[in-house]
């Protein structure tokens, strides 16, 4: 089943192709007033962009730039604008999230908002999961913020029920009292961002000095593409410390070699592009022993062993989570975590004592017992390359070793051969 799975994902690595990464053609707005035309590194935000990595031609190393550095940027058809925006903490609409009474946890960020409507009344949006907040702007008034919330209310009965506390239609009809249309499409509104552009478009049609619609940025501002699938090649040493299950023997460690290993791996990155779901196949070689009983005295009751020593391939599945942290000039560093399974194949063995020819076919050849603790990665990413350093625990045979005394580690390379964000539908 590993060696099925291995050759899937070999077809899958052909398949795709080797492809760059997603720069396109945008523009930049600095702090200091200066527009460059550059290449942006276009990362299919859904959350506000944490930074924003660009490049001043196709062969030049890129530059990273956080929010405050940025006035504006726009990238295939999407327009982001810094601002200092009161953002509400304590929304959410998600059942599993949502805060027991009503309250709100107001707080002014400095974030890179998306701008969905340019005119007379401009509007803003913050994405957050569960509320995404929405900025109506006019000049001769504050900014109007809206956002959807939900809480948790104790109801008469005792039970706990969830109540809807967005009065978007109430704020938007006040803040438009002044313009009848306006006013009216905010009493019948519903909270989408089309309904809401709607509301802003009827004060800039009727209510405005020139009385024409606003520019809309919304239909670039649906993401096409939400998440995002690398695949590569992943190559490296690993060191296996592990005990054998003749625990007769004894010995304190029946591999303690650096093994070569190589295999695929694969990533898939969410909206942010900031967590992937990492996903691994790969094989290296290792030793191990076996005490098999050949001899039971039936007067004494002794026991006589043979004692197998044995080298095999050992293939890996990994399954786990990471988390990157943008640095300067598209490097990145990430922390990981997850699961791992073993495959024991192709062992070859020799007898220590030659008593018996051939293990018993009931016999098991094992690498190491798994655990339910996740192993733990460390790497540096950059461009198409990734350097990590991972290690892993395992359950001793006899279960008599201290934590920790039973362990791989492994220094690997991945090479990036495709990424499904370098082409858009």
């Amino acid at each position: 089943m590993l060696l099925r799975t291995l050759l899937l994902l070999c077809f899958l690595v052909g398949a795709f192709g080797s492809r760059a990464q997603v720069y396109q053609p945008g523009w930049l707005l600095l702090t200091a007033g200066d527009t460059l035309r550059v290449e942006i590194e276009n990362n299919f935000w859904q959350e506000s962009p944490a930074a924003v990595r660009f490049r001043p031609t196709a062969t030049a190393a890129s530059q990273l730039l956080q929010p405050r550095q940025v006035r504006a940027f726009g990238v295939s058809g999407r327009h982001f604008r810094h601002a200092a925006l009161p953002v509400d903490h304590a929304a959410d609409t998600r059942l599993d999230h949502l805060p027991h009474g009503n309250y709100t946890k107001l707080q002014t960020d400095s974030v890179l908002a998306e701008v969905l409507l340019t005119g007379p009344v401009s509007v803003l949006r913050v994405y957050r999961p569960g509320s995404p907040h929405y900025y109506f702007l006019r000049p001769d008034r504050p900014l109007q913020a809206v956002w959807p919330r939900r809480y948790l209310n104790k109801a008469p009965d005792g039970q706990l029920r969830a109540t809807d506390g967005n009065n978007f239609r109430s704020q938007l009809g006040s803040y438009f009292l002044d313009c009848p249309a306006a006013a009216l499409a905010a009493r019948q509104a519903t909270f989408t961002p089309e309904s809401l552009l709607a509301v802003a478009q009827a004060y800039n049609e009727t209510c405005s000095p020139s009385h024409q619609p606003g520019r809309s940025w919304l239909a670039q501002a649906q993401p096409r593409r939400q998440l995002a699938l690398q695949l590569g090649l992943l190559a490296g040493l690993r060191y296996n410390r592990i005990r054998s299950p003749a625990s007769l023997t004894a010995p304190p460690c029946t591999d303690c070699e650096i093994h070569p290993f190589g295999g695929l791996y694969t990533e898939l990155l969410l909206p942010s592009r900031m967590v992937a779901v990492y996903g691994e196949l790969s094989l290296s070689r290792f030793r191990n022993e076996l005490a098999q009983t050949y001899y039971i005295s039936s007067t004494n009751f002794s026991t006589a062993y043979d004692i197998f020593d044995y080298r095999g391939w050992l293939g890996t599945g990994r399954l786990g989570l990471r988390y990157f942290f943008n640095l300067p000039r598209e490097q990145q560093l990430f922390f990981g975590l997850g699961l791992e399974g073993n495959h024991v194949m192709g062992v070859k063995y020799t007898s220590r004592y030659g008593a018996v020819e051939a293990p018993s076919p009931y016999t098991e050849f094992v690498y190491a017992r798994f655990t339910v603790l996740p192993n733990l990665a460390v790497g540096w990413r950059w461009q198409r390359y990734t350097a990590s350093l991972d290690a892993q625990l395992y359950n001793s045979e006899d279960y008599t070793d201290a934590l920790g005394s039973t362990y791989a580690l492994r220094l690997g390379l991945g090479y990036r051969l495709s990424n499904t964000d370098s082409a858009r539908p």
